[in-house]
């Protein structure tokens, strides 16, 4: 478990989401790269970063 910096309270992990064309970050329910405009992308999970559910600081 890892203390928020800024609030104090405990971080989870989150995985980002990615397509898979240009690993750019991407909601679950975009049908459009942001990055090249392929229509309906692969999907993947990205990196995993922490994100504090009480105040939103995240690494």
């Amino acid at each position: 478990m890892f203390e928020c910096p800024v609030c104090q309270s405990t971080m989870e992990e989150e995985a980002t989401l990615v397509t898979e064309c240009c690993a750019a970050e991407i909601d679950e329910e975009a049908t459009e790269c942001p990055v090249c405009g392929m229509e309906e992308p692969e999907i993947i999970e990205g990196e995993v970063r922490l994100v504090c559910q009480n105040c939103g600081y995240t690494e």
